[in-house]
């Protein structure tokens, strides 16, 4: 009975053991599965820096029969484009428009890229949108779906005053076609273009001179000044005619 008891504990031992052992091995496999050496990190970073978002303004012909004119419309729109992608990371791609089912919860593999070059077709430009891009390691490293880097970037909105008659040839940050901020209201649009456009400090002094003139000519002064001058001509004219309707009367009494 003794010795029955001695090789169950025996057993139970070398079970308990074998667990040890094997959980041990376990968790040493996935540290060193999951784990990038600083050399490998380094060059995961260097190759995360390089990655460069930004935005290309594309534009198309609609069918005409979309308009009520039945006239071609020119349709504007942008793509969000990524450079430079390479097959050690990958990319997480989110934004914080609520509702918009574009580039949201999206993943771009190197294998998804012309080259490492991505381009994705971006419709919602009535509003700002602010990009979250997360930068991962790809399985082909040693310490893979880690985040390497986060990156931001801002998708602009179109801007309505872009094309207004008043922006027509501005340079003017508010008549930009596309801009990343909300627009100023149609008075502060106005003055801005008033004191900060493009136009020169001579075009300027001139435009201001010819306020002032304006402003002078509808003057109750000067108007009472014009019509006093009027006035007095046509009381001299008058008084002419009737010298030489009396000086040619008196000629035929002579006669």
């Amino acid at each position: 009975m003794l010795k029955l008891r001695r090789i169950e504990g025996d057993n139970v031992r070398h079970k308990l053991l074998c667990f040890l052992t094997l959980v041990s091995i376990t968790l040493t496999m996935t540290v060193k599965a999951a784990s990038c050496s600083y050399t490998e990190q380094a060059q995961l970073n260097k190759i995360a820096g390089a990655v460069n978002v930004s935005y290309d303004v594309k534009e198309e012909t609609l069918d005409p029969s979309l308009s009520l004119d039945n006239v071609s419309i020119t349709n504007y729109y942008l793509e969000l484009v990524i450079m430079n992608l390479s097959p050690e990371i990958y990319l997480n791609i989110s934004n914080d428009l609520s509702g918009a089912g574009q580039i949201n919860n999206m993943i771009i593999n190197y294998s998804d890229t012309n080259n490492g070059e991505s381009r994705m077709r971006w419709d919602s430009n009535e509003k700002i949108a602010k990009f979250t891009i997360d930068v991962m390691s790809s399985a082909s490293t040693s310490c893979p779906n880690d985040k390497i880097t986060v990156k931001t970037f801002i998708m602009p909105k179109e801007n309505e005053y872009f094309y207004y008659s008043i922006c027509s040839g501005s340079n003017h940050k508010y008549c930009k076609q596309f801009i990343d901020f909300e627009e100023p209201s149609e008075n502060e649009l106005s003055k801005a273009l008033g004191l900060d456009g493009d136009d020169s400090e001579e075009e300027q002094t001139i435009t201001n001179e010819s306020k002032v003139s304006l402003t002078f000519i509808k003057s109750p002064i000067f108007i009472g000044a014009t019509v006093g001058v009027i006035i007095v001509i046509s009381i001299i004219v008058i008084i002419s005619r009737r010298k030489n309707t009396k000086n040619r009367g008196n000629k035929k009494n002579e006669f």
